[in-house]
């Protein structure tokens, strides 16, 4: 039997709704190309809309290339909105925060047991992402699962705990999974700071760039990754509907 799609999706619960939203489940549809325009992507976007209640209000999340214009007309057939781009962006030539502005007594450390601060990192996450479209809440112990898995980089800002960096070394490049700064003590060059010293530390250059994603949304972070030398390389637009929302539009569109 010849595979011609699939859909992949993950579902993402909070353990406290926030805003009423229990959560988000994220999809990805693939069809090849000579099997397209025979409604396989719709029947693989109704099973994964079958997967969850009914009646819930859970979202649904999937990313598109903005030079798939095909692809952005089938979601926005099924109903989605779009609610952001995430931008990818590359850094082969670290340029350092201008003088002055960096906050006084900031001191930047690599964290060697990162469980210590779970729950003030989990704090400034769920403070710095509130508004972000993909945003999901975090306990102390899920932060430290996750932190876990990275390198941890800390700011620290009148002896307290300021923001955090999460970054994944490889082989070929550094890859910035997070950076938050706690918003209290934002506006003050502490994620300037924090970036370039991460970014020094791992002597970042053409022959071992940095890269993260930043939202379209979030123009302060874009203009400080900007400014810290990276540029960007590639888009995605994001595109969110309630589940409840997603079934009337089929039903309307899609008979």
């Amino acid at each position: 039997m010849d595979l011609v799609g699939l859909a992949e999706s993950s579902l993402r619960i909070q353990d406290k709704p926030v805003q009423g939203n229990p959560g988000a489940r994220f999809l990805k549809i693939v069809v090849a190309p000579r099997a397209r325009r025979r409604r396989i992507g719709l029947w693989l976007f109704d099973d994964v809309l079958a997967i969850d209640a009914p009646n819930g209000d859970i979202s649904v999340m999937t990313l598109v290339s903005p030079e798939w214009q095909a692809g952005m007309a089938f979601v926005a057939a099924l109903g989605f909105s779009h609610v952001e781009s995430e931008i990818s962006m590359k850094c082969t030539e670290p340029m350092p925060p201008a003088e002055g502005n960096i906050a006084e007594r900031v001191a930047i450390e690599r964290a060697g047991d990162a469980a210590p601060y779970a729950a003030d990192i989990a704090r400034i996450h769920n403070l710095a992402y509130a508004t972000d479209a993909s945003f999901r809440s975090y306990s102390p112990p899920e932060m430290a699962a996750i932190i876990d898995d990275y390198e941890l980089w800390i700011v620290w800002n009148e002896g307290q705990l300021a923001g955090f960096c999460l970054v994944e070394p490889e082989h070929d490049s550094l890859w910035i999974e997070s950076i938050a700064i706690d918003p209290a003590r934002q506006a003050r060059g502490l994620g300037k700071a924090l970036l370039h010293h991460v970014l020094d530390a791992h002597a970042v250059s053409f022959n071992y760039p940095c890269w993260l994603n930043a939202s379209s949304k979030n123009p302060r972070a874009l203009s400080m990754y900007r400014h810290l030398g990276f540029r960007p390389q590639h888009e995605a637009c994001r595109f969110s509907a309630t589940r409840r929302e997603l079934v009337a539009s089929r039903d309307r569109r899609f008979r």
